[in-house]
């Protein structure tokens, strides 16, 4: 790791989509953003606000991924605008704090899980009642009712 890296400013990453990303690229990069997380904890009086146990929520990780995202291309792209900081302080910092505390995460004093049911990895409640909607052409840009029935 080179002195750079240490305080938390690495290279940003070249692909950020965890499920195309190989076990060695996950790995790699939920370092370098742990190392950039524990850098700005440091920087911004905010560790009340973001939990050390960010890891441990997915939430946190996608939110903080973005944060870094938008933090690299503020300060680290060399084409980037020079209002770039900027908006990273007056909007990127402040909403992904504020989806932090509206995502339910207050682990002040130490980690608390979240039930599994809050999670639910399906992408419907029920596939072939889905796979029966959109075969019918109902996948358009219309109104469909919770039910799954057009309206008019």
């Amino acid at each position: 790791m080179t002195e750079t890296a240490a305080v938390g400013i690495s290279l940003p990453p070249v692909s950020w989509c965890w499920p195309l990303l190989a076990q060695d690229e996950r790995r790699q990069l939920l370092d370098d953003l742990a190392s950039w997380v524990g850098w700005l904890r440091g920087r911004y009086p905010i560790a009340d606000r973001l939990p050390a146990c960010w890891w441990r929520h997915s939430e946190l990780v996608e939110e903080l991924l973005a944060l870094w995202l938008a933090w690299h291309q503020a300060y680290t792209d060399p084409s980037a605008e020079l209002g770039a900081p900027l908006y990273f302080h007056d909007r990127a910092l402040p909403g992904t704090l504020e989806r932090i505390t509206r995502w339910g995460v207050h682990c002040t004093d130490g980690h608390r899980g979240r039930p599994d049911s809050i999670y639910d990895p399906r992408p419907v409640d029920d596939a072939d009642s889905f796979g029966a909607h959109v075969a019918a052409g109902a996948a358009s840009a219309r109104d469909v009712t919770a039910e799954g029935s057009e309206s008019g």
